[in-house]
């Protein structure tokens, strides 16, 4: 945070600032881009959700949808002691990830880049 950021001192208070851009950002990109944004109810078939979307938005080659879910993850938890910050890892918390469902042609050449990220 330091380094990258430029920040005095590796606080939760940055980590916050760095996740709301981040859900500040998506739901921009969906309002300017006019993308569902929606969040699945528990046992919900994403399937089903995803080939309704697929049926009425005739999009290629962009974000058919975004899902907003609901995961358990193992984070960071901080705190000040002493006016020093202490970070406990593996922290269970309920996060929310952001997954893109996208349409990709199959017919080369794609104008397609993806990346994954490995949990």
């Amino acid at each position: 945070m330091r380094d990258q950021l430029g920040k005095p001192v590796p606080s939760p208070v940055v980590l916050a600032q760095i996740s709301e851009k981040f859900r500040e950002s998506v739901k921009t990109l969906a309002e300017q881009e006019d993308i569902p944004l929606c969040q699945f109810r528990h046992k919900e078939r994403k399937d089903d959700i995803a080939n309704g979307f697929r049926r009425r938005r005739e999009v290629r080659g962009a974000i058919l949808f975004i899902e907003v879910a609901q995961d358990k993850a193992q984070a960071f938890q901080g705190k000040k002691v002493h006016r020093k910050f202490h970070f406990n890892r593996d922290q269970t918390v309920y996060v929310n990830p952001y997954y893109f469902y996208i349409t990709i042609c199959c017919y080369a050449p794609w104008s397609m880049k993806l990346c994954l990220n490995r949990k």
